[in-house]
């Protein structure tokens, strides 16, 4: 089994409506992602997949929610 994984990182913000605590207040939060492709064979390259293409792919998705 070969595999190849991708990182990234997001910030987001919220609070919690109608709790009693310090998180009721807007308070943010890091979030650390990792995407995992798994593959039983690899391609005339030798590779799982394209990590280039992964990681753009990763990138946009986490542009769309990070703040």
């Amino acid at each position: 089994m070969f595999e190849l994984s991708v990182k990234g990182e997001i910030a987001s913000a919220h609070f919690l409506r109608g709790y009693e605590g310090k998180c009721k207040n807007l308070h943010g939060h890091n979030w650390k992602v990792e995407v995992v492709i798994l593959g039983k064979q690899l391609d005339n390259v030798g590779m799982v997949a394209d990590f280039a293409i992964l990681k753009k792919k990763l990138n946009d998705s986490l542009f769309n929610l990070d703040h």
